[in-house]
């Protein structure tokens, strides 16, 4: 005959101290944030997941990588600190054309003329020399641009990849069940 003794007090204790946890969550949340942090630098660090961004006009013109000229916008991502509030967490970014370069969309022109100067062998110099004839701005033209319409494509910088959410999810039971 085989005896098991079965203490289910101490598995009470366990779950009632799991009970607890799931009551404040902001540990595991900060967590989250975190991971949820890092995954967004990545898709800025690739040029975008799980799809590759359209390549910029700029890029393809200089090269370098799409959204990450002055990389403004991926520092105020990797430079924030997640906020954790009562059972959410949120990140993003506090730069003012992040929305449109996340979503797409029409960014409207209006019409406008502006002086421009060029060097001796018509590279452009700067919208700041035409004024001055600094050194080197051989000739001066002023332009005038039309109204118009530029078709901005999305480039979904804020997303989460299946393994992140795997992770996160992991992070909150690991932190209720620890």
């Amino acid at each position: 005959m085989v005896r098991i003794d079965i203490s289910i007090e101490e598995e009470l204790d366990g779950l009632e101290r799991s009970a607890q946890k799931a009551q404040d969550l902001r540990p595991a949340l900060r967590e989250a944030g975190q991971i949820a942090r890092t995954s967004i630098v990545r898709n800025f660090e690739v040029g975008g997941r799980p799809e590759r961004w359209k390549p910029s006009g700029r890029v393809k013109k200089q090269g370098g990588q799409t959204l990450v000229d002055s990389g403004r916008l991926s520092r105020s991502i990797a430079g924030a600190k997640p906020q954790v509030t009562g059972d959410s967490v949120t990140i993003g970014s506090n730069v003012a054309y992040a929305a449109i370069h996340h979503f797409g969309g029409k960014i409207k022109k209006r019409a406008r003329s502006q002086t421009l100067a060029f060097s001796g062998t018509g590279r452009f110099l700067s919208r700041k020399l035409a004024g001055r004839r600094k050194k080197g701005a051989t000739r001066v033209a002023f332009a005038t641009i039309g109204k118009h319409e530029i078709d901005m494509p999305a480039r979904p910088f804020m997303l989460l990849q299946n393994r992140d959410i795997a992770d996160i999810k992991q992070a909150i039971v690991d932190y209720i069940m620890g």
